[in-house]
């Protein structure tokens, strides 16, 4: 099933992070930190499926040969001590995409939001061939030019980014699913604004159809969203036995979705909605019954007040 999952972080030194160590981490590979003289050493992990960086075309060949080149190029530049080296972030891949097709999805969105705005884009592949496949993406935060990096791009910081390219993103990964053939969706809103939105377009749309489908979306949506185990934490059993739990909620409401459209689709509209008020509110009243019974008790006020 194809999730959203597309988190934004900033690598601080304040933190006592550096962007040496991370790049290593995440490309599974060796890098000595220059400025430290820190070695970190990733090389013996075997579950890095590709790696590759992108820049724009004013980036010196030196600085872009390597992830070692690379941040330790960044980690030169930036003086202040408790500094600020990187954005990075981490993608769900959706599984039904192909291989090939996993990487370009990721490339071309990087390339589109970041490399083209000026910044460089350190991108590692995971597991594109199990049951998690995602990307590790590191981004610089200063513009590169053929004179190296410039001072930082502050409008790059704007809280509004995110939700552009979490959009962005979206958009992108639906286009490449639907070219593969398959029904599935990402959607980057939470699963709260996806569950009313269903619910008030339902009230509204007179089409038999696409009163069915957004019915059984409201569905779908009317659960807790799944938490983000962290990968230190995946092997508890606790843990494990909470993501099946969740898991087993999100089956079940796929099911009910299914019974919901199932039903609804077979509603004759033509006899129901005339323009008899009563009719109408009669409707209404048989659409907000049944939405209240489908959705779970922490969605019941709200499924109330659209009628």
């Amino acid at each position: 099933m194809a999730i959203f999952h597309l988190e934004f972080k900033i690598v601080k030194r304040s933190e006592g992070m550096y962007s040496c160590r991370k790049a290593a981490y995440h490309a599974r590979c060796r890098i000595t930190n220059d400025g430290t003289g820190n070695t970190y050493d990733f090389s013996h992990r075997t579950d890095l499926c590709h790696h590759q960086i992108l820049a724009p075309v004013s980036a010196p060949s030196h600085i872009i040969e390597s992830s070692t080149a690379l941040w330790n190029e960044v980690e030169r530049v930036e003086r202040q001590k408790d500094g600020q080296t990187a954005r990075y972030f981490d993608v769900a891949i959706p599984c039904e995409l192909p291989y090939d097709d996993k990487i370009k999805l990721v490339v071309e969105y990087c390339q589109k939001n970041f490399a083209d705005e000026g910044m460089i884009a350190d991108i590692a592949f995971h597991d594109l061939t199990g049951g998690n496949p995602h990307a590790h993406v590191m981004l610089t935060l200063k513009p590169i030019t053929a004179d190296g990096f410039g001072k930082k791009e502050r409008n790059w910081n704007d809280k509004k980014n995110v939700i552009l390219w979490h959009e962005a993103w979206s958009t992108l990964a639906n286009d490449y699913l639907e070219a593969a053939g398959t029904e599935e969706r990402i959607d980057h809103r939470s699963i709260d604004t996806q569950h009313t939105e269903a619910l008030e377009n339902a009230v509204i749309t007179l089409d038999v159809e696409e009163k069915a489908l957004l019915l059984a979306k409201a569905t779908l949506t009317s659960r807790p969203a799944m938490q983000r185990v962290h990968r230190a934490k995946w092997n508890s059993k606790s843990v494990q036995q909470k993501r099946a739990a969740e898991q087993a909620v999100r089956d079940e409401m796929k099911q009910e979705a299914q019974a919901t459209y199932n039903t609804f689709k077979e509603l004759d509209l033509q006899t129901l909605l005339t323009s008899e008020v009563s009719q109408c509110r009669s409707f209404l009243n048989l659409l907000k019954s049944y939405c209240l019974k489908q959705v779970r008790s922490r969605h019941h006020q709200k499924a109330k007040n659209l009628f």
